[in-house]
């Protein structure tokens, strides 16, 4: 009997931790961020493609403090349903939303590039980029296509030399 009630206590106390690692929360130590994921190295990931986005956009002179709240997700929220995206920054809410790293691998991206860690993180960084730069634009918001000049920029600069190499030998 005693042993049935360990069992059951630990089965318990199993559900009960995987449950509260469905909703992690991370702050990251050098950034402030909060990143909201499931997987460890997600979170991990995360906190470093915010500190390398901070850290550019901080040298180009904009004012990178602003609060950085990301959610990884299996599905993308409603305002980008139906496009093939791997991420995006919700103005309205202010949040960074990127596909879990496992989510990511199962998608087919043009020029046959390949989800690996490395240019997961670049996807977040690109999305952190938006959010930094929102917060800095004033009063008069940019147009997408400066957005994404800033976005594009900052992940190709963030990315290991190889790495920004190999990309860019597939796009034509």
């Amino acid at each position: 009997r005693g042993v049935s009630y360990l069992a059951c206590a630990l089965v318990a106390l199993a559900a009960w931790a995987l449950a509260g690692n469905a909703d992690a929360q991370i702050r990251c130590p050098d950034t402030g961020a909060l990143v909201h994921a499931s997987d460890a190295a997600d979170g991990e990931s995360a906190c470093g493609a915010v500190a390398d986005t901070q850290s550019f956009l901080a040298a180009q002179g904009l004012n990178a403090s602003h609060a950085i709240e990301i959610r990884f997700v299996e599905v993308m929220p409603e305002i980008v349903a139906g496009l093939p995206v791997l991420g995006c920054y919700v103005r309205s809410e202010q949040v960074v939303y990127a596909l879990s790293f496992e989510q990511c691998r199962t998608r087919r991206l043009p020029h046959d590039m390949v989800v690996d860690r490395s240019f997961h993180r670049a996807l977040v960084v690109h999305e952190v980029a938006h959010r930094i730069v929102t917060a800095n634009a004033g009063r008069e918001p940019l147009s997408a296509v400066a957005h994404e000049y800033f976005a594009y920029v900052t992940m190709f600069a963030t990315m290991p030399a190889a790495q920004r190499e190999k990309v860019l030998a597939k796009i034509p």
